[in-house]
């Protein structure tokens, strides 16, 4: 068990890796001593043969597999990947096993400070950025992402050789982590990116051509013009690798991942590190919460994707007149208006976090309680309809004319999933009686 351990530990050399054996996510080696010390568990040791003849031991720690969120996230929120390796089947067949009867084991995803999509290990109200970034000629190109949600940005610039711009986009953001580069200069790194989780990546995924290559086939198309990035080579190779990256570390489909949208740094007021620290935007200057901020004296959002939307706003604030305008119009509108303000309120009090819970369905780490509460939510959006329909400004028209008719999933959903149901599959009592005829028959057998 322990050859199958470090073999596949030594593709994951820059993770802790989680070796599922039995009940328990086992550590071992340096694993071990960094994972006791972290998370304050028992660091132990077994011998490294086995029957024990006096072999050097190998340290060893280890946490149960069903309450290892809270592990994992300590983990995470010091800078760690974690590697999760599970048993691939669990009914031990011969086909499963690898020779000496050693069960089938390997990593089914790293989860990295910038990749994380449980509830459980991010902040509801704030973006989780993972960033990309690569330098090309006098060009510095990001792209970034929030997992969790599936946005999509990137952009390009001219940088100066201080890359006063480069780091005011890092500071601005705040991203999780960022990714560069194999060769990319280190102290260019610690520079414009302090503490910060940096993941370096070969080369090759930054490489222009095979970037490009790899944005066409995520998407299925025939070229970046749709995107509005066409041409804007750093940007690209930067959105090419992260792409890539998304891939190697979910391993799975990843279609909530939307569309790139191309933005220009020229569009929105520059709001550098300096000035986001002396008008106490986000964290004020006596004990850096947020107690005393703008933040804290405007953000009345019912829901964590609100919250995260006015950051975002307070972040790369509009120099579009016309724009700025819209949103004025649409915020008089409600301002006037108490009855249909108090009545979109009480609408989206009752709406869950819809961007996170499709984000975990299409990663396929959903449980029955998500898809009780997009049942719920799906609802809320016929009287949103209804309510938005007595609003005139062009903005709230424009929301009133996005929203889809779901009564197709809300009742599929309906029908299928008890109220109530448990956390997890294996508990079971999530599937009504009556949907589904082998199971019912099944049940009844069993009873």
């Amino acid at each position: 068990m322990l050859r199958q351990y470090f073999r596949i530990k030594e593709k994951y050399k820059d993770a802790i890796l989680f070796f599922r054996v039995g009940d328990f996510y086992e550590t071992f080696g340096e694993d071990a001593r960094i994972a006791s010390k972290e998370l304050g568990i028992a660091l132990t040791s077994r011998s490294r043969g086995s029957r024990g003849r006096g072999e050097a031991r190998i340290p060893m720690a280890g946490v149960p597999h069903h309450a290892a969120e809270p592990y994992i996230r300590q983990l995470i929120e010091r800078g760690y990947k974690v590697a999760i390796c599970e048993q691939i089947d669990a009914t031990s067949t011969a086909s499963t096993k690898v020779k000496g009867g050693i069960e089938h084991r390997e990593v089914v995803r790293l989860i990295t400070p910038g990749t994380v999509i449980e509830d459980a290990l991010l902040e509801e109200r704030s973006s989780n950025y993972l960033l990309s970034l690569n330098i090309l000629a006098s060009k510095a190109g990001i792209a970034f992402v929030d997992v969790s949600t599936g946005e999509f940005f990137l952009t390009e610039f001219s940088d100066d050789e201080q890359h006063a711009t480069l780091r005011g986009e890092i500071e601005r953001l705040k991203p999780a982590e960022i990714l560069v580069p194999q060769s990319l200069e280190h102290a260019f790194i610690e520079d414009v990116a302090k503490n910060v989780a940096i993941t370096r990546y070969d080369d090759f995924y930054f490489d222009y051509e095979e970037a490009y290559s790899r944005i066409l086939k995520f998407y299925g198309v025939i070229s970046l013009e749709g995107f509005g990035c066409e041409g804007m080579k750093a940007a690209i190779s930067a959105a090419g690798a992260l792409i890539s990256y998304l891939i190697d570390t979910q391993k799975r489909v990843l279609t909530h991942i939307k569309k790139p949208k191309t933005f220009f740094i020229s569009d929105f007021m520059v709001v550098d590190s300096i000035t986001l620290r002396n008008l106490e935007i986000f964290k004020n200057i006596r004990d850096g919460s947020q107690r005393g901020t703008l933040l804290s004296v405007i953000d009345k959002t019912l829901t964590g994707m609100g919250s995260r939307l006015l950051k975002r706003n307070l972040r790369f604030p509009l120099k579009d007149v016309a724009e700025i305008n819209r949103r004025l119009e649409a915020v008089s509108e409600l301002h006037e208006d108490i009855l249909t303000r108090a009545e979109l309120r009480e609408i989206l009090r009752e709406i869950s976090d819809l961007e996170r819970i499709t984000a975990r369905i299409s990663l396929g780490s959903a449980n029955a309680r998500d898809l009780v509460a997009l049942k719920k939510s799906l609802k809320q959006l016929s009287e949103l309809r209804e309510a938005l329909k007595k609003c005139k400004s062009q903005k709230l028209r424009e929301i009133l004319r996005s929203l889809r008719d779901f009564s197709a999933v809300v009742e599929l959903i309906e029908r299928a999933i008890v109220e109530e149901p448990p956390t997890t599959v294996k508990e079971g009592g999530i599937i009504k009686q009556n949907f589904d005829a082998e199971l019912d028959e099944l049940r009844r057998i069993k009873r």
